[in-house]
């Protein structure tokens, strides 16, 4: 089939199996380029979405529910907020 150094590889058989070995790594190449581009394609982003900003009376209930304020300053500054936003 071929001239020269190889014709002992195809009469011997082993030409289909370079062959077939040879199709199998392109075929490992492919596929793994391909997973490669999917993954880099899908990263999360690192930074957070950009939300709107919460209100004053959000950020109070906010700081009262993670026990920054006390039951009274939270009261006494939730009366002053709606005082203010009327």
């Amino acid at each position: 089939m071929f001239n020269g150094c190889c014709d002992w590889m195809w009469n011997w058989g082993g030409g289909w199996w370079m062959m077939i070995l040879w199709l199998l790594f392109w075929i490992a190449i492919i596929v793994l380029v391909i997973y490669l581009i999917r993954q880099l394609g899908s990263r999360p982003t690192t930074h957070a979405p950009k939300s709107a900003p919460l209100s004053p009376l959000e950020l109070l209930q906010l700081r009262y529910a993670r026990g920054e304020i006390s039951t009274e300053e939270y009261e006494e500054r939730k009366r002053v907020l709606e005082r203010d936003m009327q």
